[in-house]
């Protein structure tokens, strides 16, 4: 199904003229102009990958270029921004930094980002006609970046816009990986902090205004230590809304596009969420744009939500981010932490705006608003300078499921194809038998230090991992009912309804306490908690539509019995 007369989802293009020349429908920003000019002139705004900065950035881009001084009515019209230029409009060079594709090893991440910094100088020289060429003998960036400036200065009386996009990307890419690299690159005459060394001795003369963009405050403190001059706005409230659509842009765009008012649930639930701050008056919520973008693509040109509510080419590394988490010293409170998350318990932190490097991820603090700034956590409250904290969507809960079992078992990855043909026999047949066996199978590679430790709770989290990885369906624990709480629940979903659910009550003993007569008293328990569940609103309801099998699990080390009553 398409849309010919109606303006084109565009995803996966940053370019801010690309879009506006291509018909693509663009959620307007630009009432954020005014609001980074009063910030300040130096500012740094952090936020999760794939969230839209880049799009932002090129906007800026061609709003301050004196190049496109003769284009703004074209590229602008209908926009905010428009019937309201700033006196700033046009008024600079721009030159733009980006640096989001460059994932180099040791070897090669200086030569990249040194090729990378002298590319876009060269493109910028070429582009507004100067006479003067880059040094041949500057091999360095932080030298190529002064040579540039010092025959800029000379060349014009413009002041000059600088603009960094994923300032930390290159950075960031071996901090999980090589902390001592990361550190010898960002730290005393590393080359990434001696480039951004050399915009202290040219801002204000040279250089007018800076806007850099990146992930988390890691690399923060290199930059910050040459240029001390940055202004971290992050958690401003005045642009909480500046990245990601707003519940009132969201919406604007669904009836645009005709779209039924369930798929605004569906996207709630996957992609919205995110609080970037928590001062009063502040947006209170907003989706991730990329992944609402991917699913209104498939709704406009198919008619139908995409097969995957995930899209697989942008969803996190699971890996990738364990790498980022074990960056945290006390394993302890590391896996105290991450259970707490996984089990929807709320954490109470103070968001760090910047790192020490030498300190490093030492605090418990630390360790969350490293997880805030990557999109793990977000904003629930906040009081003076400490922050409620809690996972914003379904999609950052899927992946702490991936997370949450790599920490339980190192010696096996779960295999998701597998893992949804089991819970296909579930939904689909009724049948439990491929999932328990999956379960099992997991179970079954962990050791008895593992088992030391394992409790009810833990069992419980491994089922709810693995049935959260599933996204047809969704799954609820820890149910309040009258007379106690249900363990486990699946449930349909607007666009999903299947023909068998569950309401599962998981019992554990371990070797120890493997009696006749206590796996009896365990049975017997879960039996009567299950009765007592049964008038439960919900589950009542889902009986109209579906089958719903009430289940009593018992897990004694890998051995998993089912019964159902």
């Amino acid at each position: 199904m398409a849309w010919p007369d109606k303006k084109r989802i565009r995803d996966g293009n940053p370019d801010f003229k690309s879009l506006i020349e291509s018909n693509g429908y663009y959620v307007d920003k630009t009432r954020f102009i005014e609001v980074l000019e009063d910030v300040g002139e130096f500012n740094v705004l952090l936020r999760p990958k794939r969230f839209g900065k880049s799009l932002f950035t090129s906007m800026l881009q061609y709003y301050y270029d004196v190049r496109y001084k003769d284009e703004f009515d074209r590229l602008f019209g209908g926009l905010y921004i428009h019937d309201r230029p700033t006196e700033l409009a046009h008024a600079f060079h721009v030159l733009k930094f980006d640096f989001s594709g460059i994932e180099s090893d040791r070897d090669d991440l200086e030569t990249d980002f040194t090729f990378a910094v002298r590319s876009d100088i060269e493109r910028f020289i070429e582009a507004n006609g100067f006479d003067f060429r880059l040094s041949e003998s500057a091999a360095k960036a932080n030298h190529l970046l002064k040579d540039f400036l010092g025959k800029y200065k000379n060349a014009t009386g413009t002041k000059l816009y600088l603009l960094i996009d994923e300032y930390d990307n290159s950075a960031n890419g071996v901090l999980g990986k090589d902390f001592g690299f990361f550190t010898e690159i960002t730290w005393k005459d590393g080359f990434v902090r001696s480039f951004y060394e050399v915009f202290k001795s040219y801002s204000g003369s040279v250089i007018d205004r800076i806007y850099i963009t990146g992930v988390t405050p890691i690399t923060l403190d290199a930059l910050t230590s040459g240029f001390n001059h940055a202004n971290n706005i992050s958690l401003d409230g005045r642009l909480a809304g500046m990245i990601g659509f707003t519940q009132g842009e969201l919406d604007e765009m669904l009836g645009y596009y005709d779209i039924p008012p369930v798929h605004r649930d569906v996207m709630a639930e996957y992609y919205d969420g995110y609080r970037f701050s928590g001062e009063e008056g502040a947006v209170h919520h907003v989706y991730n744009p990329t992944l609402a973008i991917y699913y209104l693509k498939s709704m406009v040109g198919k008619g139908k939500p995409p097969m995957e509510l995930i899209d697989t080419r942008i969803s996190t590394n699971p890996s990738a981010v364990r790498r980022m988490i074990d960056l945290y010293k006390d394993s302890a409170v590391k896996l105290d932490t991450l259970r707490a998350i996984f089990e929807k318990r709320n954490l109470e932190a103070g968001i760090q705006q910047k790192f020490n490097q030498e300190q490093f991820m030492e605090k418990q603090d630390d360790f969350v608003s490293m997880l805030y700034y990557l999109g793990l956590l977000t904003i629930q409250d906040s009081t003076d300078n400490r922050s409620i904290l809690t996972i914003p969507n379904r999609t950052v809960e899927d992946l702490y499921s991936h997370i949450y079992l790599g920490y339980v078992n190192h010696h096996l990855v779960p295999s998701i194809d597998a893992l949804t043909a089991a819970v296909n026999d579930m939904l689909l047949d009724g049948h439990t038998d491929a999932f328990v066996g999956y379960v099992h199978h997991f179970l079954s590679y962990l050791d008895d230090h593992d088992f030391d430790h394992m409790n009810e709770q833990g069992i419980k989290n491994i089922f709810l991992a693995f049935l959260r990885l599933y996204q047809n369906m969704r799954v609820e624990s820890e149910i309040d009912v009258p007379g106690g709480r249900i363990d486990l629940a699946l449930f349909d979903t607007p666009l999903h309804t299947y023909a068998h659910y569950y309401v599962i009550e998981l019992k554990y003993l371990s070797k120890a306490m493997d009696t006749p007569k206590n796996r009896t008293d365990k049975r017997l328990e879960a039996i009567k908690q299950l009765e007592r569940y049964r008038d439960y609103g919900p589950i009542a309801d889902l009986e109209s539509r579906a089958r719903v099998h009430r289940l009593v699990v018992l897990t004694i080390k890998d051995e998993v019995t089912v019964e159902e009553i």
